[in-house]
């Protein structure tokens, strides 16, 4: 267990796991977020959930600066579980709603195209649902973990 920080243990590790959490939920959400534009152009959507990601994007950030300042992972978990709880939450909420809207727009779209064009669109509707809605619930799940478990529980 991560409790100081002996050979750049806990500083290291958050500050690295924070990074690459920031750039690849940026990466997902930003793709994500450019799908549901194309699909619906409706620039809103793209905004809405653009603005989440780029929230939890800078939540991210602050927990990777608060896990070098903090000395034992108890303490950090005491001054920052409030904002890893926004951050899971807004990751889960992002990708819940990425993941329903698309599933919408593929749906309401599916009758506008030819038989063969519908195939396709349905092939999309079942690759969203198999590979989007895996990460909405391990994203829900993760949240509910954490809120849920007590803190010598946690072990992130």
């Amino acid at each position: 267990m991560l409790t100081d920080l002996e050979n750049g243990g806990y500083a290291s590790r958050a500050l690295s796991n924070g990074k690459f959490r920031m750039f690849a939920l940026s990466e997902k959400f930003a793709l994500r977020g450019y799908r549901l534009y194309a699909l619906s152009k409706k620039l809103y959507l793209a905004i809405i959930f653009w603005t989440l990601a780029f929230l939890c994007f800078v939540f991210t950030f602050a927990l990777s600066m608060g896990g070098v300042q903090s000395a034992t992972f108890a303490s950090y978990l005491a001054e920052w579980a409030w904002a890893l709880i926004v951050v899971l939450s807004l990751g889960a909420t992002t990708d819940i709603g990425i993941t329903v809207t698309l599933i919408f727009l593929l749906l309401r779209g599916r009758s506008k195209f030819f038989r063969k064009t519908t195939a396709l669109v349905e092939k999309l509707i079942r690759w969203t649902i198999e590979t989007c809605m895996m990460t909405s619930l391990c994203s829900l799940l993760v949240l509910i973990c954490f809120v849920t478990m007590k803190p010598e529980e946690n072990c992130l």
